[in-house]
């Protein structure tokens, strides 16, 4: 295949329907996703600030955290992982082989990710008052922000499921399965949530009981889909739990995962502690100030998990093409993701600049804590026109080059906490700062981006194909 051909390929493939499709019903799922999270933020604001604020340490362990590292970190490496097994399938079936790479994958990345989660719970369970203080709240809601983390620890392997299977569905292209356990979990929390806080009468814990049962019946019927419905056509051979058992846990193949998990987890802890360190400044500044921060970030959340069905989408596309045709045709798709990803960006930044202050009232009607988020709003929409880099940055792990985006985040955050740093010397600490270090930090790593990208598609011989453990696959 020449490289002409190649480019046609990745270009038709980034620009089918499938793709478009996919590319839309994940980016409407991801948005759905905190959106439908957000109710428990839409209630608790019904109980006072003093509740609204007792959600922010929450938010950074729950949203900030959690999410971000089963969604960024697990669920990418999953996506990558299955997409890499499944192209293995189809070329050993195409030599006469029998495949099973993809179930292999399934089976042991599900044992993986369900032990980190259990992991999890039981340390925000044991360790959940030092964790609420550690953040550097209000010593006022220490107490009630620590029981509320103990219920929501208990949904903790339930998210990761979630986000495992999910990411094994866009592998093989199927958008609509995740959609669909995205949705069951948000109806569930919408009709729950208020039955348990003014119903039942647990008030601020009943929101979290709410949000975890939904977790759980998402995570189940993405479980049985997967492994007992018809989902495992995607990735188990015929037979596989009727005729023959299912594979057995592999060290190796575990262990080659985890490996995958590592290598993309230095941007998510990355992203993570530059979440978690400007979350516990506004937390500092005040209650109102913490409250809008709350409620700001949740629309960042909303946002910036949104706009990684970008990088699932490239990182599937680029993974799956490097295998089977070689870097040309991924760094052509890649190139036509990121172009969608410039229109999506500037959609999501206008529109909700527009709706500001009906977003912002509809949460809360305290004027101090409405004033307080639209003075930083504007440094936000600023910092969300950035993020088609999310197509950059699946499009470079799918073709291998994981280091890299670690490298650039780690840019970005020293940008970040500079611009921190030069507020508090200077006594200009305010919620507005704490945003205009966010978006430094995501100019930085914008700019990086691209120069990497550049840089790539010089060095890369487009006939390269990558193997399985990320080695080249010398060009034929």
């Amino acid at each position: 295949m020449t490289e002409d051909e190649m480019k046609q390929l990745g270009f038709e493939s980034a620009t089918s329907t499938t793709t478009i499709l996919q590319l839309l019903i994940c980016a409407a799922t991801a948005i759905a996703e905190p959106v439908l999270g957000s109710i428990d933020t839409y209630w608790v604001a019904w109980l006072g600030t003093t509740a609204l604020a007792a959600l922010g340490p929450n938010t950074c362990i729950f949203s900030s955290i959690i999410a971000v590292v089963a969604m960024h970190g697990i669920g990418t490496a999953t996506t990558r992982s299955v997409a890499i097994a499944l192209e293995r399938d189809v070329i050993d079936k195409k030599r006469g082989g029998k495949g099973g790479f993809a179930g292999s994958t399934m089976v042991n990345v599900m044992s993986v990710t369900t032990a980190f989660g259990l992991a999890c719970t039981a340390f925000l369970l044991l360790f959940s008052a030092q964790v609420v203080n550690f953040i550097g709240c209000s010593p006022e809601i220490v107490g009630i922000a620590a029981e509320y983390m103990r219920w929501r620890a208990i949904g903790v392997p339930a998210v990761i499921i979630i986000d495992v299977i999910a990411g094994a569905c866009q592998s093989a292209r199927d958008a609509k399965t995740p959609a669909a356990g995205i949705l069951l979990a948000g109806v569930l929390n919408l009709i729950i949530d208020p039955v348990l806080i003014f119903t039942v009468g647990m008030g601020f814990n009943g929101a979290a009981l709410a949000t975890v049962i939904a977790q759980y019946a998402s995570a189940i019927m993405l479980t049985w889909f997967t492994f007992k419905g018809r989902g495992m056509k995607n990735f188990f051979e015929e037979g596989v739990g009727v005729t023959t058992p299912f594979p057995s846990f592999d060290a190796g193949v575990a262990w080659a995962y985890a490996k995958e998990v590592f290598s993309v987890l230095g941007r998510v802890l990355n992203l993570v502690a530059v979440w978690f360190y400007t979350g516990a400044v506004a937390s500092g500044l005040g209650v109102s100030e913490g409250a809008a921060h709350v409620l700001i970030f949740q629309i960042c959340c909303v946002l910036s998990i949104g706009s990684g069905a970008l990088c699932t989408v490239a990182n599937t596309l680029t993974a799956r093409l490097s295998v089977s045709h070689g870097d040309g045709a991924a760094r052509e798709a890649g190139n036509v993701v990121a172009s969608f990803g410039v229109v999506t960006s500037t959609i999501f930044s206008a529109f909700f600049y527009l709706l500001r202050v009906q977003i912002l009232g509809a949460f809360t009607s305290d004027v101090a804590v409405v004033d307080a988020a639209l003075a930083a709003y504007p440094i936000l929409m600023a910092s969300v026109m950035m993020y088609w880099y999310k197509a950059l940055e699946g499009a470079l792990i799918g073709r291998g080059d994981a280091g890299a985006v670690n490298w650039i985040f780690l840019g970005g955050a020293a940008a970040c906490w500079g611009s921190l740093k030069y507020a508090i010397a200077n006594g200009a600490l305010s919620l507005k700062a704490v945003w205009m270090s966010i978006f430094y930090y995501y100019l930085v790593i914008v700019g990086s981006m691209c120069v990497r990208w550049v840089w790539l598609n010089k060095i890369r011989d487009p006939r390269e194909k990558n193997a399985d453990d990320g080695e080249p696959i010398p060009a034929h």
